[in-house]
């Protein structure tokens, strides 16, 4: 958030009623930002992070956070206009003080793993230490990651070591070929995707490892 009055407006069709906020960053280099929900009644804001962001209201006025932090992100860049300036830095208040989130869709912003039974971290982030581009860790069952899953210009595939002589491909949702590169021609397993001259939109990334074909996704801003 910024300006000279900082003020975020999340504002959902029509007047939804007891939505459910958790787990997010609310933060403003500016002092005083408000986070105003507009139309929305009811809402159940708890476990967040909030900087420079004290007032929150919806259409029955203020709500309170219960289980509010109120620090400092520690963002890698609090200013920056990438996803990636947006990671948290070790020392982040935020690492490990996520509320527990059944049903997850296990993967944050980024690819990292979220768990369903132990704290995450609160925002987009959960890895607990990263710097700008820093690969993705993968499980041993995980033949490839994608980082950032949402970009505008630059995707970064982590393929595992155990992958060798094969091919990863990408295609639109309706199944056009977009780009297709040979694993062999590259000495590290991290690979970098410019799609930059793609058009918005969702593609697939696949990766046939001979027995079965490993499919992730990501979206293009």
């Amino acid at each position: 958030m910024a300006g000279t009055e900082p003020h975020f407006i999340k504002e959902i069709w029509g007047e939804p009623w007891s939505t459910s906020i958790y787990n997010n960053i609310f933060a403003s280099y500016l002092p005083n930002g408000k986070i105003d929900m507009r139309k929305n009644k009811n809402t159940v804001i708890d476990n967040n992070l909030y900087y420079n962001a004290p007032t929150i209201v919806d259409k029955n006025g203020s709500i309170t956070d219960a289980n509010k932090i109120t620090a400092n992100p520690g963002f890698l860049n609090m200013q920056g206009q990438k996803p990636e300036d947006f990671q948290l830095a070790p020392d982040s208040p935020a690492i490990g003080k996520g509320r527990i989130i059944p049903n997850n869709g296990g993967r944050d912003f980024f690819d990292n793993p979220v768990s369903d039974t132990n704290a995450p971290n609160i925002g987009a982030d959960n890895g607990k230490s990263v710097t700008s581009n820093s690969p993705i860790d993968l499980k041993n069952e995980e033949m490839f990651s994608i980082y950032p899953n949402i970009s505008d210009s630059t995707i970064y595939l982590k393929i595992s070591e155990s992958v060798k002589k094969r091919r990863v491909k990408i295609h639109t949702l309706n199944g056009h070929l977009v780009e297709e590169i040979d694993f062999n021609h590259f000495a590290s397993s991290a690979i970098e995707f410019d799609i930059s001259s793609y058009r918005n939109g969702m593609y697939i990334v696949s990766l046939d490892t001979g027995n079965k074909k490993h499919v992730k996704r990501f979206i293009k801003l």
